[in-house]
């Protein structure tokens, strides 16, 4: 549906009221940058957290997110039309700018009477819409599932085909297939260019054509390749890359091509190339020039300008609470502060103040709070615990049987279980032992784990439900009654039942003797399930891929969108603090709703 929000000017908190009298509030990262585009006075930064303003006179910014009236959090395309709107692109929405309003537009709108081919469907990249190009009648095109979606003015009108490509100066038409290479059509036909005729891998990732008339592809694997018409030439790290994966593509004034890569950004002044530190090491995902010549690049560490000896960085340096904005899980621990796990470490909010754990980068994919005071995660670098301010982190080296560990849990004995992508690890606090599917388990990838009130360990995989009871495993399949067999999430409610999540068949109960499945035909947003929790009201609250999220209780429903407030339609965990508030861990960062009104 389309929404559309007033802005006003001064406007700094990120938090909104709604449905009578409810609060959200945003916190979101947004430090790293994946798009610009200039204005009078203005700079305007697309980020995965959200949209911002930079004042250029005044050196200030102002951040806006789904609360201000952005689509989504995840911005990652910033564009100016002809008529001088700012469109902003990436995850399941594009919103417009007209200077005074937001106006956003949902997948339901731009894929039209198209929506219920990929409603419910796992279809990830199919729901980010990138600005492709604007017709001479003024009408914009974006990429959109599987074809182009055209916005008139009016509408959006739906196509399965792809876009145009892009056009060179010699009237070819280039197209970039991902897996399959580059092919360009002109008066003779189609000629198709692959890794066998010099490419540098078949998963092409940009299109330059520089003043001089050659054509450059970037890769995903391989670096970068220049065509002069005859023959291609690849460039990879051995020849001065900073990397071989490769975002950007850009020739500046004096006719230097400058490349953006996972690693940097690099310079070929047409005879060598050259790397900056300055960039080292950060995604570079795209330059541009303004009016007055300067070159600017933006990258996750923020954006940049050549000073045509050395890339500086922008000076503002906003707040950022969260170390990623992909937050894949969340838990509250016994003095009731937040604890979040992102793509990229953990942290912690105590209500007042943010804190980050620099030691833990990667993944964190499960977060187990104890009563002690510990604090017990699951990475895809194996488990840390936190005690007395210090973190240790236990690996394949310590016992465990895989370090990419996606669930944690403690049973009633105090022992722990960590479930990986390749079996389950016991670790009672001295030894460490494994269980597979030799052991018993339905399927070695453990996604979620707990135990019910006779210490009976219950665990969700990727091919059914495996239960323990200290001496022999029992597994449920579709064979069984299971509605679907790939479970994301199991949980108890205070009443005794399991509840489970899946991904693809929706939500379910199990009450010891009969199976229960609830799908989209049933309320819910989304088939595609991340996680279940129970509450202490008797409400289930669903985390879900496209959808949002939503709470069900007896036969009530109620679905949270960005359009309520909620920071990105893709939500991993949803928990309950001791006041009643709801906080939503999503991939626009993080989302507290106050004063949650229905249902009772």
């Amino acid at each position: 549906m389309r929404k559309f929000w007033m802005i006003l000017i001064g406007l700094v908190v990120c938090t909104c009221y709604a449905n009578a009298g409810e609060k959200w509030t945003t916190y979101s990262s947004i430090g790293g940058v994946s798009s610009l585009v200039f204005t009078p006075n203005y700079m305007w930064f697309g980020t995965d957290g959200g949209l911002v303003r930079w004042d250029v006179s005044k050196k200030t910014y102002r951040k806006f997110t789904t609360i201000d009236g952005l689509g989504d959090n995840r911005i990652e395309g910033v564009y100016r039309d002809s008529s001088g709107n700012l469109w902003f692109g990436g995850y399941y929405a594009v919103t417009k700018y007209d200077s005074k309003n937001f106006e956003a537009f949902s997948a339901e709108d731009i894929f039209g009477d198209r929506w219920e081919e990929y409603r419910g469907k796992r279809i990830g990249r199919e729901l980010r819409f990138c600005f492709e190009g604007e017709d001479k009648d003024g009408s914009l095109r974006f990429t959109a599932g599987k074809g182009t979606s055209k916005f008139t003015g009016e509408k959006w009108v739906y196509t399965d085909s792809k876009g145009g490509g892009k056009r060179d100066s010699k009237n070819r038409l280039w197209r970039l297939s991902w897996g399959h290479g580059v092919y360009m059509t002109d008066s003779k036909g189609k000629t198709f260019y692959t890794q066998e005729d010099g490419l540098p891998d078949n998963y092409p990732m940009g299109f330059l054509e520089d003043t001089k008339g050659n054509i450059w592809i970037g890769s995903r694997f391989g670096g970068v390749s220049r065509f002069d018409g005859e023959k291609w030439v690849s460039f990879n790290t051995t020849d001065g890359l900073a990397g071989n994966w490769i975002v950007a593509l850009h020739e500046d004034n004096q006719g230097n091509i400058w490349v953006g890569t996972n690693k940097g950004c690099c310079r070929y002044d047409r005879k060598t190339w050259s790397t900056f530190k300055e960039t080292s090491g950060f995604w570079c995902w795209d330059f541009i020039t303004d009016e007055s010549g300067r070159l600017w690049a933006v990258t996750d560490e923020g954006a940049c300008w050549w000073n045509g000896k050395k890339w500086e960085f922008l000076e503002y340096h906003p707040d950022d609470p969260l170390p990623s904005n992909w937050v894949l899980t969340a838990a509250i621990d016994k003095e009731e502060s937040l604890w979040f796990g992102t793509g990229s470490g953990v942290c912690v909010f105590d209500g007042t103040q943010w804190q980050k754990y620099p030691l833990l980068r990667d993944r964190v994919n499960a977060i187990l709070p104890l009563d002690s005071g510990e604090i017990w995660v699951g990475m895809m670098g194996g488990v840390g615990r936190f005690s007395n301010g210090e973190w240790v982190i236990f690996t394949s080296k310590d016992g465990l049987v895989n370090d990419h560990v996606l669930s944690v849990a403690q049973d009633l004995s105090g022992s722990f279980w960590f479930g990986t992508v390749d079996g389950l690890s016991l670790f009672d606090g001295k030894s460490w032992r494994t269980f597979t599917v030799e052991d018993g388990l339905a399927a070695n990838a453990v996604l979620s784990i707990t135990t019910d009130a006779k210490g009976k360990l219950w665990c969700g995989t990727s091919k059914g439900i495996s239960t323990f009871d200290g001496s022999k495993w029992k597994s449920y399949t579709n064979e069984d009654g299971l509605p679907e067999n790939s479970i994301t999430s199991v949980a108890f409610a205070s009443e005794g039942i399991l509840w489970f999540a899946s991904h693809g068949g929706g939500i379910g109960s199990f009450d010891g003797s009969q199976w229960k499945r609830i799908t989209m035909e049933d309320g819910l947003p989304d088939n595609f399930i991340y996680s279940v929790t129970p509450d202490n009201e008797g409400r289930i609250w669903v985390a879900t891929e496209n959808g949002g999220a939503c709470v069900f209780k007896g036969k009530s429903w109620r679905t949270f969108t960005p359009e309520d407030g909620l920071a990105s339609r893709y939500v991993r965990k949803v928990v309950i603090d001791k006041e009643g508030s709801v906080w939503f861990a999503t991939g626009g960062g993080v989302s507290k709703l106050e004063d949650l009104r229905f249902p009772q």
